[in-house]
């Protein structure tokens, strides 16, 4: 790997962010002898929870903060903690630290704190300007530059999702959580439509965060970090744990997260990876793994059309049919969960944590995985529910029903 002040010319590849899609297609390019540029603005990155399987897949095990042996969901009266032993363990782990170990394992050339600004085609090239006035031109530009999807946004892309992960997250200390190794999440809709959940560093340490899914909540950050206190305040269990913390106000991260796939993934000479192209699981919101693994794709399918030739919309098109066959085929019935889900009120949860109960432990895993079939939609929503939705939301709300039409059509069509 060489890291340059600056490197303009011609590439086969440029990768534009270095988050999880950046990585995971750079880290696949370092097996080709193609000359690529990986472009870095440097933007911060919050600590997040995976698969352990995944963290031992992509070898990152010392990026780990802690790992995670119970599962659990609360409601307002109901709670489900599922121990997920030693086959399903998940880990916290520090992106920071995951982005330094993995830039080790490159051979491009990198350019770090650096921002794109414009893009445009030129000939068979996409060329590139940064925010120093210098040029770069590509072959194939993979996208990978999060919600500000800048080179598809240049181009004239489409990039709008119809539906968005609002989330707030902060970093306590002075906590009192009885069990550290609990990854958990609050469903009780006084406080959001999404959830609230706590990643414990450890005893006294926690990353706490709330989230709102819109456009069901109209929500500002000002009004999510209120709702957050009262989390700390009231919601249980948390305000056992947490009643002694302190926020530290230093450490807070707000972001909004597509959670539908954009229209077009693909264009002539570009691939748009991860949170550009709304990547981002459509119920639970899980991002980093299907980012990471979609940018391999992305980059073993740019490999492929450099050898071919063929860098038009329709050859990259491979990409989307991937996209679909791993991750989109459970999108049918995740997008009317959701849906459900962001309307039940507090009742309603406590009976869906109740049908969770009796889910096995390979079900549970592909739940909080978002691989959403209609087997596991009946086992935790019910026909009684899902008919109940249907009478008290699209019959009396034909607004909020073309609401609907319009998020299934987008997101899974």
């Amino acid at each position: 790997m060489k890291n340059t002040r600056g490197y303009e010319g011609k590439y086969d590849i440029i990768i534009v962010g270095c988050g999880a899609a950046g990585l995971g297609a750079a880290n696949e390019l370092a097996k080709s002898d193609l000359k690529v540029l990986l472009i870095d603005r440097g933007d911060k990155h919050h600590n997040l929870c995976t698969p352990h399987s995944f963290v031992k897949e992509i070898g990152i095990e010392k990026a780990v903060i802690n790992k995670f042996s119970f599962y659990s969901f609360y409601s307002e009266n109901y709670e489900l903690i599922r121990s997920t032993g030693k086959k399903h363990l998940f880990s916290f782990i520090n992106q920071e630290k995951t982005r330094t170990i993995l830039m080790k394992k490159l051979k491009c050339h990198v350019l770090n704190n650096t921002e794109i600004i414009s893009a445009e085609y030129n000939n068979s090239y996409i060329k590139l300007v940064d925010n120093k006035n210098n040029n770069y031109e590509a072959r194939i530009v993979l996208d990978c530059s999060g919600t500000a999807a800048v080179v598809a946004t240049n181009l004239g892309m489409d990039i709008q999702s119809s539906v968005y992960f609002f989330c707030y997250t902060t970093t306590l200390s002075s906590c009192n959580i009885e069990k550290p190794h609990e990854l958990s999440f609050n469903i009780n809709p006084k406080y959001s439509n999404g959830a609230a959940w706590i990643y414990p560093y450890n005893k006294k340490k926690a990353q706490l965060a709330i989230s709102d899914i819109l456009p069901y909540k109209i929500s500002t950050k000002q009004n999510l970090r209120t709702r957050l206190r009262m989390v700390i305040k009231d919601a249980h269990p948390y305000a056992d744990w947490l009643k002694s913390s302190k926020i530290d106000e230093k450490d807070t991260f707000v972001k909004m997260f597509p959670l539908s796939p954009v229209k077009c993934m693909v264009s002539n000479n570009l691939i748009l990876v991860g949170d550009a192209a709304g990547h981002a699981f459509p119920y639970i919101g899980e991002g980093f793994r299907p980012s990471m693994l979609m940018g391999r794709e992305a980059a073993r399918i740019a490999v492929k059309a450099l050898e071919e030739n063929d860098l038009s919309k329709k050859r990259l098109m491979e990409f989307e049919g991937v996209w679909w066959d791993n991750f989109g085929k459970y999108s049918f019935w995740a997008i009317i969960a959701r849906h459900i889900g962001v309307n039940c009120n507090s009742e309603e949860h406590d009976f869906v944590l109740k049908r969770m109960h009796g889910l096995s432990y390979d079900e549970f895993f592909d739940y909080v995985q978002s691989r959403y079939t209609w087997r596991l939609f009946y086992k935790i929503i019910s026909v009684k529910l899902f008919l109940k939705y249907i009478k008290n939301h699209f019959r009396f709300h034909l607004p909020r029903f073309r609401k609907f039409l319009r998020d299934f059509v987008s997101g899974y069509v």
